[in-house]
């Protein structure tokens, strides 16, 4: 994908943090059985930080991708658009106005720059540089002898977006009409070379320019072929995938093979069995960070079963068969398009070991491979800004002046582009009904975050096999493996269709990945904003390390071993260390050194699987970190698939951070309770003797508890028992069994069931004092009745040993209704209480009158006159 210069594509240009999450696994700890920390995931690993490592999504550790850093080109401009090779010298195609960069052993110059013009694809014509260069009137040109010449201007052509060579022939993806172009330059240079309208209906049929698909697109921006010659070209506006078939009478059909949920398809992939892959690079859904939290560990690994494609498709999940109703007939063709379920009949040949992007990106003869020049330096996260040459180092502040200065330059590009005074054009084709609109998303369309990379099989299934939330600018294959370049944070992926593994091969200083090449054994990149060229290597870097996040064990900790599974296959090494402290930031306080680098070596003809141990030698503890240094060969690299660190936290003391007492009955559990009890005018007062004690505990070991609960009489030193070997943490005490008294409980708690004999702790805990009472108050005998039949008084004193008197109440005849009285210092707050009940007038004659009277805890006493009332 091209960087464009249209409004649409303004977003494209942003600077992106990474944010990446972590998640660690973390087993409980008994002070007998080793607590554990367990990374096997790409979460686990996320944490960490990682140096030329990579963690993929299916929980590997691995090296990453070797690159080297071969030239800064931020001097001369800030996007490389496309690369090829030619005569030896590696040209580059740059922006955003049109500038032609010549790599000539280590030296790079400018070679070429066009005025209100720009280049976005190269590729090779009659052993000469092409370049499809774009402006108000686009045109094919070849640079030969340091000369620029013009093969055919195309005056209704804005954008050349890619193109593809076929001996005389050159197929262009183009906009803003969205057409795809046939030009035969053979035909074009026999004349002189001319404006030609593509597309014109006047043109003659025999000209050198013809239209082969006519879309309702805004740009048709990739290219692709395969083996029997079809184009792949992809969409920008509704996303759409066309095939483009000549028959056998010479003309083109066209077919819709897949309607993306993105309207942009930046880039195709056409494999040599016919697999298509297709990305899309929608640019508002190109956000910071990764689509989703790192993937965390699912039971197993995915394994390809031994099929051929065709029944590897039909048995993948999330398949998506081809909608024969999309198809979009172009102007020359006719509307039947072949079954797409029909598999194609001819031969198809091996796939090469290396695959470019297409036939026109390999050199008819391919020169010697690169060699890292003097002055090339390997690219690290601290490193990678730096210029090959001894040059001062650029700060990250300056690389910010510098993007900042790169956008304000594009975005100025971009509206002297709209501003220009463009010749006039055909408007879109449309469908049958005459609307240019977007087909209606079915099901297995509809949309989700991000941009994703589709596998088209040869009989045209689709399923989706990769999505981030990124821009897909590029696919080029590595074996069966694919690199995948991406914006706005400059990630290099590498997706593994079969294995169904994504790997981040490197993060670059770049926002935008726009081109890669491939190169013998290498990958040239090219970057935009800064504009950079890089190497990457097929193999793997040869060295990297990995150092894990802080671990905390929360206590001092005794370690045990290190269990590391993985694969130490050929020349391929693994050393461990680590480090502790009792400081959890090793920036802010001294930690142990790190320990001696320890070979993890598995035991001879020890399975692969078998975990290997490896000693912690690092002193005790709270915080632990360690890290591993993967060396391979530069083509084998070792891979960590789990990795164990045992650790003993000392036997620590239960807690027992509360114990309360309460009976049910008690007012300070309810006001409501309380109030309902002291006014009740029928209800009768219950006593509840049962005491219920809970207390809190815990044990930081996580060990399993046991209790025993004691009491004291108040004046005594001795602790009796009540219960023991408790599990639960409540009690009910049926306080009737012991005298009334005021006592205090004490509870203890034991983690002896988890601990051997002389290790295990214990902790106690006391409670405040609590009333036992469960007798009666009484009334004084001297009860004193007085007075005429219509004003009857009663005087006398409650009293209770233990509990304040809570309330008194009368009634006459044993009537139901009981009627409450006040103390006469108007307060109940003692043990002792002088009342005068005031009943008021009666009828002559023997009356009885019930006095009751309860204390605090409940206790009722009933005492009954016979007043004969004269």
């Amino acid at each position: 994908m091209k960087e464009l210069p249209r409004p649409q594509m303004v977003h494209r240009i942003a600077t992106i943090i990474v944010t990446l999450t972590s998640m660690v696994t973390i087993q409980p700890a008994t002070a007998i059985q080793p607590a554990r920390w367990t990374h096997t995931t790409e979460a686990d690993f996320s944490a960490g930080e990682p140096h030329h490592v990579v963690a993929t999504n299916l929980g590997d550790l691995k090296l990453a991708a070797g690159t080297l850093l071969l030239a800064e080109l931020s001097d001369r401009t800030s996007i490389t658009y496309d690369m090829q090779w030619a005569d030896g010298d590696l040209y580059l195609a740059a922006g955003p106005e049109a500038k032609l960069l010549r790599r000539r052993n280590t030296e790079i110059d400018q070679i070429l720059s066009l005025k209100d013009e720009q280049i976005f694809t190269l590729d090779l014509y009659d052993d000469q540089l092409l370049m499809g260069i774009s402006g108000s009137v686009s045109r094919l040109a070849v640079y030969t002898a340091g000369e620029v010449k013009t093969l055919i201007e195309l005056d209704t052509v804005r954008y050349i977006w890619d193109m593809i060579v076929d001996g005389d022939v050159v197929y262009l993806a183009t906009g803003t009409d969205g057409k795809l172009l046939r030009v035969d330059l053979a035909a074009a240079m026999g004349t002189q070379v001319q404006n030609v309208a593509a597309g014109d209906p006047e043109s003659p049929a025999t000209g050198p320019t013809s239209v082969l698909l006519d879309t309702n697109q805004a740009n048709l921006l990739c290219l692709s072929r395969d083996q029997q010659g079809r184009l792949y070209t992809g969409s920008d506006t509704d996303g759409l995938i066309y095939r483009v078939t000549k028959t056998e009478d010479g003309s083109f059909n066209s077919f819709v093979l897949y309607d993306a949920p993105e309207p942009e398809v930046a880039t195709l992939l056409v494999m040599p069995d016919g697999t298509i892959y297709a990305g899309t690079a929608e640019a508002k859904q190109a956000r910071p960070g990764r689509l989703a939290a790192a993937a965390k560990f699912e039971s197993g690994w995915p394994e390809t079963p031994e099929t051929n494609p065709t029944e590897q498709a039909n048995e993948t999940e999330n398949i998506e068969p081809v909608d024969p109703v999309r198809s979009q007939p172009g102007p020359a063709e006719s509307p039947a398009p072949a079954d797409p379920k029909t598999k194609p009949t001819s031969k198809v040949d091996p796939p090469p070991k290396v695959t470019a992007a297409a036939d026109r990106r390999w050199p008819p003869n391919p020169e010697p491979s690169l060699v890292p020049a003097v002055g090339d330096k390997p690219i690290s996260r601290t490193d990678a800004s730096k210029a090959p040459e001894a040059r001062a180092t650029p700060s990250p502040e300056q690389y910010d002046q510098l993007r900042q200065s790169i956008s304000k330059q594009l975005q100025a590009a971009r509206t002297a582009d709209r501003k220009q005074n463009l010749p006039a054009r055909p408007q879109p084709s449309r469908t049958p009904t005459g609307k240019p609109t977007r087909p209606q998303a079915t099901a297995s369309t509809a949309r989700k975050k991000g941009n994703a990379i589709y596998r088209i099989s040869p009989d045209y299934f689709v399923n989706e096999i990769f999505r981030e939330s990124v821009m897909i600018l590029k696919i080029i294959a590595d074996d069966e493996k694919l690199i995948v370049a991406t914006g706005n944070e400059g990630q290099l992926y590498r997706v593994d269709p079969k294995a169904e593994e994504t790997t981040i091969l490197a993060h670059l200083e770049a926002q935008q990945i726009l081109s890669m090449l491939v190169r013998d054994t290498h990958i040239l990149v090219g970057t935009a904003n800064p504009a950079m060229l890089i190497e990457l290597q097929r193999g793997s870097a040869r060295e990297g390390t990995y150092t894990s996040s802080v671990l905390d064990a929360a206590h001092v900790s005794r370690w045990g071993k290190m269990h590391l599974t993985g694969d130490l296959a050929g020349n391929t090494a693994i050393t461990a260390e680590t480090r502790s402290s009792n400081v959890g930031d090793p920036d802010q306080a001294a930690w142990s050194t790190w320990s001696k680098p320890t070979p993890i070596q598995p035991e001879a003809n020890a399975p692969a699987m078998v975990p290997i141990e490896i000693p912690i030698e690092s002193p005790p503890g709270r915080f632990l970190q360690y890290r591993l240094t993967l060396t391979g060969d530069g083509t084998a690299t070792p891979v960590v698939n789990k990795l164990d660190i045992t650790y003993v936290v000392p036997n620590l003391k239960p807690r027992i951070t509360s114990i309360e007492a309460r009976y049910s009955d008690d007012p300070a559990r309810s006001r409501k309770s309380s109030s309902n009890s002291s006014r009740s005018n029928t209800g009768e007062p219950k006593h509840d003797p049962n005491l219920k004690i809970t207390w809190k505990a815990s044990d930081p070991n996580q060990d399993r508890l046991t209790y025993e609960l004691e009491y004291r009489p108040a004046g005594i030193n001795r602790w009796l028992p009540l219960v023991d070997d408790l599990n639960a943490t409540s009690h009910i005490w049926p306080t009737q069994r012991v005298p009334d008294g005021w006592y205090e409980l004490r509870i203890t708690a034991s983690d002896g069931g988890d601990n051997t004999e002389g290790m295990s702790r214990m902790a106690r805990r006391r409670s405040a004092p609590v009333l036992i009472d469960n007798t009666p108050p009484t009334v004084s005998d001297d009860v004193l009745i007085e007075g005429p039949p219509d004003n009857v008084s009663i005087k006398f004193t409650a009293s209770d040993e233990l509990s304040p008197i809570r309330a008194v109440h009368w009634t006459v005849n044993a009537d139901d209704k009981w009627h409450p009285a006040l103390p006469t210092d108007h307060i109940y707050d003692s043990t002792s209480e002088d009342v005068a009940v005031t009943i008021g007038q009666v009828e002559a004659g023997p009356q009885v009158v019930t006095l009751r009277v309860t204390d605090r805890r409940g206790n009722a006493h009933y005492h009954a006159e016979i007043v004969d009332v004269k």
